[in-house]
């Protein structure tokens, strides 16, 4: 089976399902034709379309009927904007999931979990805080001897074990 591009092209340009409607080629369509067709677009996160629901029907010895009924268009179009809204979440749920690693990044655990409760703290907020600076006595000739990878292993032992005086008033390293 081949695809027609002119339909396919015309769905992109005009963004809508289009079919050989059954009732409406009943006395244009030469009794010679035997394909007819049914696109539906997939619309992407951006409003663009990213794919098309093709369908089509020809006729043969145990099929004779001629075109697409409405309902078949309409269950076309229902496939392809069920595909769509897919594509949305997971486009949705890959943000999240990629915005929460960056914030395990730089943030504790009951931090990063403040922020999902609540996203407003990141507009900023005014309160009295402790911070202490520390330093690793020797670090910069130790880390010249040391590998990358072992130099992070060695900040990240450090960094994720704060005093526990400083958990109890949700401190983080």
């Amino acid at each position: 089976m081949a695809y027609r591009r002119t339909i396919l092209d015309r769905v992109v340009a005009e963004r809508q399902t289009l079919f050989h409607d059954a009732r409406a080629i009943a006395e244009r369509v030469p009794e010679t034709c035997s394909g007819f067709v049914v696109a539906a677009p997939v619309v992407g996160v951006s409003g663009e379309v990213v794919a098309v629901v093709y369908g089509s029907r020809f006729d043969h010895e145990n099929n004779n009927r001629r075109g697409i009924r409405p309902l078949e268009a309409q269950f076309t179009q229902a496939v392809a904007e069920t595909v769509s809204a897919g594509l949305s979440r997971l486009e949705r749920e890959s943000e999240v999931i990629r915005l929460k690693s960056r914030l395990e990044l730089a943030f504790s655990p009951s931090v990063v979990r403040e922020l999902e409760q609540n996203p407003n703290l990141l507009e900023g907020d005014q309160r009295e805080v402790t911070i202490l600076f520390c330093d690793l006595r020797g670090f910069t000739p130790l880390s010249e001897r040391l590998s990358p990878r072992e130099s992070y292993a060695l900040i990240g032992r450090r960094h994720g074990s704060p005093h526990p005086r400083g958990h109890e008033h949700r401190g983080a390293c």
